[in-house]
């Protein structure tokens, strides 16, 4: 679960007017982004927030001068930038310095920008979450998107639910539909109850009273995996996608591996899914294998 967000300067929490000349916090004008004030002070009641910026010729006491002039500097914990870091995003270590620095693991930090090169990529690769903030664009189905900062007070009230053996699945089952549409409703539901007996659980994701990502494993223990768990099923609302939702159960299923003495996580993606292919590499899957099937004649 996230505990600490890190936030680009230029264009998502101030206005970067480039016409300006000089460090910002010299500048004629200052201004914030729409909706950062507002944003900073709810999820500063919850979370610690910092600024990870690119740049180059202010330091951090030129950074923090400048959010002072837009009364953002009270929300904000510390600042990272090159000339305290000794390197800006581009570089590997920009990110696992910081981790380090905060004395965190990758799921826990959840990076927002408004640049895909610059700030969602390399916070990607190094492990992180994060959120592309683009009012307009549309963005890769592995990437998870807002359009103005206050859709990330949405994403804090996400969260992942572990469905007990005695609750009712009915909640889940038109979800479960759009991955298993040749299934009829009652089909599914019958079919779930019989691998739940088998010790297939499930986990879901709200936002409100809708559910929009449901997931389903078991835990195996195999000669070739030693102790695992399986993902048989992980889908997101196709309404709700790019919000974050997957990598939440993703981050959850892993906790609970952990938790339950398991070595590794495995699941299948078909061939043809690229943009799932995508999503679970930047998570830290390997391609470790090819998966053969042989239909039986009835």
């Amino acid at each position: 679960m996230t505990q600490v967000y890190l936030f680009d300067w230029g264009d998502t929490l101030m206005r970067d007017f480039v016409d300006q000349p000089g460090k910002m916090c010299h500048w004629d004008t200052v201004e914030a982004m729409p909706g950062a004030e507002a944003t900073l002070q709810a999820l500063s009641q919850s979370h610690s927030l910092y600024v990870a910026t690119n740049a180059a010729d202010s330091t951090e006491e030129d950074i923090r001068a400048a959010f002072a002039r837009v009364g953002l500097d009270r929300f904000i914990r510390g600042y990272f930038c090159r000339q305290n870091l000794g390197f800006d995003k581009s570089h590997p270590d920009f990110f696992p310095t910081i981790l380090e620095k905060l004395n965190l693991d990758a799921s826990q930090v959840t990076m927002v920008g408004d640049n895909v090169e610059k700030d969602v990529l390399p916070a990607l690769n190094a492990g992180l979450s994060a959120f592309w903030l683009s009012p307009t664009e549309t963005p890769p189905a592995d990437f998870a998107q807002i359009k103005q900062l206050s859709d990330l007070l949405g994403s804090t009230q996400m969260h992942v639910t572990h469905l007990t053996k005695t609750e009712e699945i009915d909640p889940l089952i038109p979800l479960l539909l759009q991955l298993r549409p040749q299934y009829s409703a009652e089909e599914l539901k019958a079919l779930i109850e019989v691998q739940r007996e088998l010790g297939y659980q499930l986990v879901y994701v709200k936002d409100s009273d809708k559910v929009i990502s449901v997931a389903g494993f078991a835990i195996n223990q195999k000669l070739s995996w030693g102790r695992a768990i399986y993902v048989d099923d992980l889908i997101t609302d196709e309404v709700a996608r790019n919000r974050g939702a997957g990598k939440l159960l993703i981050d959850w299923i892993k906790s609970y591996a952990k938790d339950n003495h398991c070595q590794q996580v495995h699941l299948d993606s078909g061939v043809q899914r690229f943009d799932a292919h995508k999503f679970y590499l930047r998570e830290g899957f390997k391609i470790a294998s090819h998966h053969f099937s042989y239909d039986i004649d009835a």
